[in-house]
């Protein structure tokens, strides 16, 4: 399987960018505001400059026309106009975070998924660690079944590495998570403890095909939450 690390870095196939470009009206009016805010400061000193080098503005007047009413009027002016500007940002972001959120849900989200959490169609996985996890969970030998809860542990612990979380074992890593960073927390716990059964256990273990796609089903929630196969 491909570096997590990379996973972020991935593009669609076609070639197509899933980050949004700059939208050119949003750029022009942006230009426009700050010209006109740096336009009025620059007619208004040049103004008190001509009338002070003609005499006609002393010392005290040149302060009290930067520092008195005009200034107000003035910041009043820019103040409206950073507010505007504020808004046409909050605008951009949100579609620009909106294009994202779409793009990365066509390039990492199968489509057509089976009740037990198991890919039926062929519409394939993007990690291919994950399409071993399938083949093994839809065999009819119970041995097949565990081997698919194993692998799915292990991309799992792949998981918790991307994220930044640091232990010996996928349980020591678990116990950093934050359940407010981490929507299925507790069906990682319940998934993993099935797959530590399994790994002590071995061939004494049993389990039902019921219950085998009831944990991977577990494992796939947790997946799909962060974009991870």
């Amino acid at each position: 399987m491909a570096d997590p690390k990379d996973k972020a870095k991935d593009k669609p196939k076609g070639g197509a960018n899933p980050l949004p470009t700059t939208d050119p009206w949003a750029t022009l009016v942006i230009i426009f505001i700050v010209a006109t805010i740096v336009g009025g400061i620059y007619a208004r000193v040049a103004s008190l400059l001509e009338r002070w080098k003609e005499g006609r503005l002393g010392w005290e007047e040149w302060l009290a026309s930067i520092f008195g009413d005009t200034f107000m009027d003035v910041m009043k002016i820019i103040s409206i106009l950073i507010s505007v500007l504020s808004v046409i940002g909050i605008v951009i972001l949100v579609r620009a975070l909106t294009k994202i959120n779409k793009a990365q849900n066509e390039i990492y989200r199968p489509k057509i998924v089976s009740e037990g959490g198991v890919v039926e169609s062929e519409e394939q996985p993007k990690n291919r660690r994950w399409e071993k996890v399938v083949e093994h969970m839809n065999s009819e030998n119970p041995n097949d079944w565990k081997f698919a809860i194993l692998e799915a542990d292990i991309i799992l612990d792949e998981l918790l590495d991307f994220m930044g979380y640091r232990g010996e074992t996928v349980a020591d890593k678990l116990k950093l998570v934050e359940s407010g960073d981490f929507d299925n927390l507790d069906a990682a716990w319940e998934a993993h403890k099935v797959r530590n059964q399994i790994a002590h256990e071995g061939a004494d273990f049993l389990i039902t095909e019921r219950e085998a796609r009831r944990v991977i089903a577990l494992y796939r929630k947790i997946f799909d939450e962060f974009l991870f196969i």
